[in-house]
């Protein structure tokens, strides 16, 4: 055991949420909600707000990202250091960190497959660019994104998401390929059109 401590709820309540968040100990607790935050070392308490409707948090950098209990309310940010708010926008499905950025889908694509994606300042919540619409095959949390979608003449694109530097590039077109992919160490496997499974090699 490397640190213990007793953690205060609402009265009459005990925490729906109890997450690690980068190095902090995040609780939801209470109607209305109520979010603290500990330091994960000796569990002290480093801030405390309310937060109506929020049932979730997530990591999403410098900020840390609250989920509305309305699946369809978009995401909010606040400070990670104060818990001060930084921004809100309902035009977000999911956001999480990728390189230095937030990457986030939008809710009008939200669901399986591929998705409308946008890069994020994780401060201020500001657009930074547009990736396009790509289901991810490979997520790496400090490198290039995989993605993948379907071609007009058949077959899947593969290209290059560059995060942090908001660009696509276009790798290849599998004529063969139908989609279900995962990407790693430089090879690309997918379930084919005919219903086997294939593999390729992605290009440097």
């Amino acid at each position: 055991m490397l640190t213990r401590a007793d953690l205060p709820s609402a009265p009459g309540a005990t925490p729906r949420v109890l997450r690690v968040v980068d190095d902090l100990l995040v609780t939801i607790d209470g109607s209305p909600s109520v979010i603290t935050a500990y330091g994960l070392d000796h569990l002290d308490q480093r801030w405390r707000i309310s937060a109506a409707g929020a049932t979730f948090v997530s990591d999403c950098g410098v900020v840390v990202c609250l989920e509305n209990e309305n699946a369809a309310g978009g995401r909010r940010a606040i400070d990670a250091a104060t818990g001060e708010p930084r921004w809100e926008d309902d035009r977000w499905a999911w956001v999480w960190p990728q390189a230095g950025r937030l990457l986030a889908t939008t809710q009008s694509s939200a669901g399986p497959g591929a998705q409308d994606l946008v890069v994020l300042d994780p401060p201020t919540g500001r657009v930074l660019a547009k990736l396009g619409r790509w289901e991810i095959a490979q997520y790496d949390a400090d490198g290039p994104l995989i993605g993948v979608r379907p071609h007009p003449d058949g077959g899947l694109l593969v290209a290059e998401l560059d995060v942090r530097g908001g660009t696509v590039r276009m790798l290849d077109v599998l004529r063969d390929a139908a989609g279900d992919c995962r990407a790693a160490t430089g090879l690309l496997l997918c379930r084919r059109r005919d219903g086997d499974i294939g593999l390729w090699r992605l290009p440097t």
